[in-house]
C-alpha cells in the first residue's frame, strides 16, 4: 500500500512539472483566446556583407546601420507558420578596409535598403522557463531593393533577389511576447531573378547582411 501511495505521488509530480513546461501559447489581445495570426514590429541593427572584394582585403559594401520593419505571421499548424516580413534601413555605400581608413565613403549621400521577403516559420516543440521561451527558425527568399533615395523606395534603384534564414526565440509575458531574432539575408548582384541564384560562384559574389533584431509579438 505504502509503494502504491509514493508511486500515486510521484506520478503526480512529473504530472504537475510537465503541465509548468508546457509552452505558454500566444493569446489574442482582442478575444483572449489562443490568436492565430500575430503581427511583430522591430528594431535592430544590420551589418551588411561583401558586394565585391578587391585586392588588399578591400571590400565594397554597406555601413552598418539601424534597420527597422514589421513581420506578420499566420498559424498553420501549433509549430508551422507562413511569414511576411518587411525591413528598412538607410545605409551609404562604403568600401571597408581601404588603406587609407577603416571605411570610406562612396557616395556623399545615404541610400535606402527595402527588405520583402516570405518565410515559413517552425516553432520547435520544447519550451523552457516554465514553457514562457519558445525557440524558432525561419526560411525563405524574397527581395532586396537599394533606391538612390534614401526614403522613396520609388525612385532610381536595383532590386536583387535574396534568400533568408533565422533563429530566434519567443518569450511570451501574457498576450505579449517579446521576440529576439538573428536573421541572414543572403544576397548578390547578380541574383536579378530569381531563376539567377546560383549558389556555386566566388564566394565574393555574395553577401550575408546579418540583422539582429527585437520586436513586440502581439496576437489577434
Amino acid at each position: 500500500m505504502r509503494k502504491y501511495l509514493v508511486g500515486i505521488a510521484l506520478a503526480s509530480s512529473a504530472t504537475v512539472v510537465g503541465a509548468q513546461q508546457q509552452p505558454q501559447e500566444p493569446r489574442s489581445i482582442v478575444t483572449g483566446h489562443a490568436a492565430a495570426f500575430h503581427v511583430t514590429p522591430y528594431v535592430g541593427y544590420m551589418r551588411f556583407g561583401a558586394l565585391n572584394e578587391y585586392d588588399g582585403g578591400v571590400r565594397e559594401s554597406f555601413d552598418n546601420r539601424p534597420v527597422y520593419g514589421a513581420q506578420a505571421s499566420l498559424a498553420v499548424t501549433r509549430n508551422l507558420s507562413v511569414v511576411g516580413n518587411f525591413g528598412y534601413a538607410q545605409t551609404r555605400p562604403v568600401f571597408k578596409n581601404a588603406a587609407s581608413s577603416a571605411q570610406v565613403p562612396t557616395s556623399p549621400a545615404d541610400v535606402g535598403v527595402w527588405l520583402y521577403d516570405a518565410n515559413a516559420e517552425y516553432r520547435l516543440p520544447v519550451a523552457a522557463l516554465s514553457g514562457a521561451v519558445r525557440p524558432f527558425v525561419q526560411a525563405g527568399a524574397g527581395q532586396i531593393r537599394y533606391s538612390t533615395e534614401a526614403d522613396d523606395i520609388s525612385s532610381r534603384s536595383r532590386t536583387s533577389t535574396a534568400l533568408n534564414a533565422g533563429l530566434g526565440v519567443d518569450v511570451q509575458m501574457g498576450s505579449v511576447g517579446l521576440r529576439l531574432m538573428a536573421k541572414d539575408y543572403l544576397t548578390s548582384l547578380q541574383w536579378e531573378r530569381a531563376e539567377d541564384v546560383s549558389l556555386r560562384g566566388r564566394e565574393s559574389q555574395r553577401a550575408n547582411n546579418i540583422a539582429l533584431t527585437a520586436g513586440l509579438r502581439v496576437g489577434f
